[in-house]
C-alpha cells in the first residue's frame, strides 16, 4: 500500500531543494535542453555503429539533419512539447540535486 506520509515528506524535500537551488536547476535544465539534439545524435550514432540496421540509419540521418538546425526552430514548431521536455528536465535536475544533497547530510 501507499505510505502517504512518506510521499508527502519526499515531495516537501524536493520542494525545499528546488527553492534553495532554483537558479542552478533552471540553468542546468536549460543547458541540457539545448544539448538534447547532440546527445540524441551521439546515442543514435553509437547504436548504429554497433547494430547497423536500416531503421537506425534512417533515424541517424534524421537526427543529423535536424541537429544542424538551431534549437529554437523546434521551439517554434512544437512549443508545448519543448515546454513539457523542459519541465521534465527540471524535475530530473531537482531529483539529482536532492540525491546529491541527501548524500552530503
Amino acid at each position: 500500500m501507499c505510505d502517504w506520509e512518506e510521499i508527502k515528506k519526499t515531495l516537501n524535500h524536493l520542494g525545499e531543494v528546488f527553492v534553495s537551488n532554483w537558479w542552478n536547476i533552471l540553468s542546468y535544465s536549460f543547458i541540457l535542453l539545448l544539448s538534447l539534439p547532440i546527445i540524441k545524435w551521439f546515442i543514435l550514432s553509437t547504436f548504429y555503429m554497433i547494430f547497423k540496421t536500416p531503421s537506425l540509419l534512417e533515424k541517424f540521418g534524421e537526427s543529423t539533419a535536424f541537429s544542424l538546425l538551431p534549437w529554437w526552430i523546434d521551439f517554434l514548431i512544437e512549443p508545448v512539447k519543448t515546454l513539457e521536455i523542459y519541465i521534465l528536465l527540471i524535475i530530473l535536475m531537482t531529483c539529482i540535486f536532492a540525491l546529491l544533497n541527501n548524500n552530503n547530510t
